[in-house]
């Protein structure tokens, strides 16, 4: 499996952030989120391209196994860090 990190940078802030919203995040955030989700079958294809990178794709190898977004839930395809 692939485990990535994202941010932007806009200038010198984070274009992730938004100290004005209940969960700290971005109009820009939201919608990045939503199109990995919407997309998120063929990411996967792509970041598993062998039939044996979908057996750790299961409950208690901390790796996703629900396409959602959460805080600190391993079992979420996105994880948003708190702060």
């Amino acid at each position: 499996g692939m485990h990535v990190n994202i941010s932007l940078i806009r200038g010198l802030e984070n274009a992730f952030y938004d100290p004005e919203t209940p969960l700290n995040i971005s109009d820009l955030a939201r919608f990045f989120v939503g199109g990995l989700i919407e997309h998120a079958s063929a990411i996967t294809a792509m970041a598993n391209p062998l039939i044996t990178s979908y057996k750790r794709l299961v409950s208690g190898f901390e790796a996703p196994v629900y396409i959602t977004w959460s805080g600190p839930n391993r079992s979420s395809l996105i994880r948003i860090p708190s702060g």
